[in-house]
């Protein structure tokens, strides 16, 4: 059985967020790691959600503050939508309606609405998040991590044997759609992957790397590391990290040519924060159980 999205995304009614207390159970609930993230919907979310700190005294005013700035660095996406009406709820039906949201929190229970408070202690409505299993297609990969994928510029693909190939380039190609679909920015990816030699990289693998990236379009950078790891199966799990948050994908990111094979699922899974640090520590030059053979930069 597959599911649509590892990552849900909340609209949550300013409104409701009144105090430290409600700050908390925010954090307690998103974030990348949980697969639950709050829409920045409308652009002014931050400034009305700030608002309400008017009422509050010091200290606990600006602690409140600083806390939604940074709940917006590590559990908020602004996906480009757009919704009409003369307030919050009318703009997120509208929105809802043309591209659903995975719950509305607000006020009360009312139509396709939860009521915030009681949404936030219940379990069922989180428990679908964070994990799924996706179907091998690019759209499929991708759209299952949407949020992370729109919300990120920097992406490091760690893949034993990723290849400069068509089948892996559809999931590139549809990474860096996604990525820009809202806006237009530098895409930086980088790919780390396993050395068929123990001695060096083939400069024929290289050059092979460079045309590629060629087809890929602009505004790209893209950083290779071939590695090797003296024999220990170091390299074999599959990973995406960007600068705010991190996915496993059991078979990585190889796209069938076998149809059958891409109706077949995979394993699409989020990380925690202590699980990208220790990834990422791996793969910076200086973890003794692996060694890197050569980078190369490839920009356009």
């Amino acid at each position: 059985m597959t599911s649509e999205s590892v990552i849900g995304e909340f609209a949550v009614n300013p409104e409701c967020v009144c105090s430290i207390g409600d700050i908390r159970d925010l954090e307690k609930r998103f974030g990348f790691r949980h697969g639950a993230v709050i829409s920045e919907f409308p652009r002014s979310w931050i400034a009305e959600v700030k608002e309400q700190a008017q009422r509050l005294e010091e200290p606990t005013r600006t602690a409140f503050k600083d806390r939604v700035s940074r709940l917006r660095e590590t559990a908020m996406v602004r996906m480009g939508r757009n919704g009409t009406g003369t307030d919050w709820l009318a703009r997120t039906l509208q929105s809802h309606s043309t591209k659903p949201f995975h719950a509305i929190l607000h006020k009360i229970d009312d139509g396709p609405c939860r009521c915030f408070a009681d949404a936030l202690d219940d379990d069922a409505l989180f428990s679908v998040l964070r994990e799924a299993k996706v179907t091998r297609t690019a759209q499929s990969l991708v759209s299952a991590i949407q949020p992370l994928v729109q919300g990120s510029e920097r992406f490091a693909l760690i893949d034993p044997y990723f290849k400069p190939d068509r089948y892996f380039g559809k999931f590139v190609e549809e990474l860096i759609r996604c990525a820009t679909a809202i806006t237009r920015k530098r895409i930086y990816i980088d790919v780390h992957l396993e050395s068929v030699s123990n001695v060096g990289v083939d400069a024929s693998e290289i050059f092979s790397f460079g045309e590629w990236v060629a087809q890929l379009g602009t505004q790209l950078t893209v950083t290779v590391s071939w590695w090797k790891d003296r024999g220990n199966g170091e390299l074999h799990p599959r990973y995406l990290i960007t600068e705010r948050a991190g996915v496993r994908f059991d078979r990585g990111f190889k796209i069938p040519s076998d149809m059958d094979q891409q109706n077949h699922d995979t394993d699409v899974i989020m990380m925690t924060d202590a699980m990208v640090r220790e990834v990422e520590s791996r793969y910076s030059a200086t973890y003794a159980p692996l060694e890197m053979l050569h980078r190369e930069e490839y920009r356009k």
